[in-house]
């Protein structure tokens, strides 16, 4: 456990160096919020004995699912910005790739182009791996790793910090994924069947990730499994502008896209996904007066580390994990 939180300190370093040279500012958007940023409902609610302490009247503040909207708030006013900070899910998973309580690295920055965001995510991971494989992390990690359990063969570390410092990562578009997805499922069945239209299970991106020597983008999905703040594709097609990124082992461990900047696009996306028009008036207003196209990602730090580390579950990266039904150290 010292070793592993040994590379959450010295990946934070490498994290601070790398956004310092891209001419990123560290940002610390609030931990109480009263929006939902994914639209998903699955959020913790704040209570306490006065109910309208932050002026919301009967509605309920809760804890934050993503800081994006605030960091594009920001990002309006410095151009560039990033935070690494807690983050809540009120899901009821308990599988070993979810915690209640987990720490997201997320950025936003004035961008035109998918690939720019993908661009810039492979550079990052790519130069924190390499400032950790400098100082001689690894060898650390392969010895102390070694026999213990929720870990992988201490022989696979070093390939997946190969991968991490490969370049030209692999991107696959949606619609082929499915149809690769498909092909297999003919031959060796999932347990849940691929179909176009709905989300990727776990099992369909580790199978995608295991068939690069690089981790692999997934972009460009269908608009209606997607938040309502994704720009629609240029293809005018029924998708948008975003991307998974996937590795072996471990699945998705980031996710982004362009951002609507036409306040009526995002007026009617808003429609689509059945939100209520009210609700983000702040946000519209980052619109209404004046904009520019934008992007962001946000990034499972602690499944980041855990893949680095060969932890199968992410309960064994975190000092004092929250998860649902059971959480140690409490009280």
């Amino acid at each position: 456990m010292a070793s592993i939180f040994r590379v959450r300190s010295h990946l934070v370093s490498a994290l601070h160096q790398f956004f310092d040279q891209e001419a990123f500012y560290y940002t610390n958007p609030p931990i109480i919020t009263s929006s939902d940023a994914e639209g998903a409902g699955e959020s913790f609610h704040v209570t306490g004995k006065e109910k309208n302490f932050f002026g919301l009247g009967d509605k309920a503040p809760r804890l934050t699912v993503s800081s994006q909207l605030h960091l594009e708030a920001l990002m309006m006013g410095l151009g560039r910005v990033w935070t690494l900070s807690p983050t809540f899910r009120a899901e009821r998973s308990v599988t070993s790739r979810h915690l209640a309580e987990f720490w997201m690295l997320e950025a936003e920055w004035v961008v035109d182009s998918l690939e720019g965001v993908m661009s810039l995510v492979e550079r990052m991971i790519r130069s924190c791996t390499e400032r950790l494989h400098d100082k001689n992390i690894l060898q650390e990690l392969v010895t102390t790793i070694s026999g213990q359990d929720n870990a992988v063969n201490v022989q696979e570390i070093p390939g997946r910090w190969e991968k991490m410092m490969s370049k030209n990562w692999a991107r696959m578009k949606y619609h082929d994924a499915v149809e690769v997805l498909l092909e297999e499922h003919s031959h060796r069945p999932f347990d849940i069947p691929p179909e176009h239209g709905s989300q990727l299970q776990s099992s369909h991106e580790q199978f995608l990730a295991s068939r690069t020597s690089t981790p692999i983008f997934i972009t460009h999905y269908p608009a209606t499994i997607k938040p309502f703040y994704m720009l629609k594709s240029s293809e005018n097609d029924g998708t948008v502008a975003n991307f998974d990124l996937l590795v072996p082992g471990m699945g998705e461990i980031a996710g982004g896209s362009l951002r609507i900047h036409d306040l009526a696009q995002l007026e009617q996306s808003m429609r689509d996904h059945e939100m209520d028009p009210t609700e983000l008036e702040w946000y519209k207003d980052l619109r209404r007066w004046g904009t520019i196209p934008h992007g962001g990602f946000g990034l499972g730090f602690d499944r980041l580390i855990a893949y680095l580390c060969g932890v199968t579950n992410l309960r064994e990266v975190v000092a004092f994990p929250r998860m649902a039904g059971k959480s140690g150290c409490l009280t």
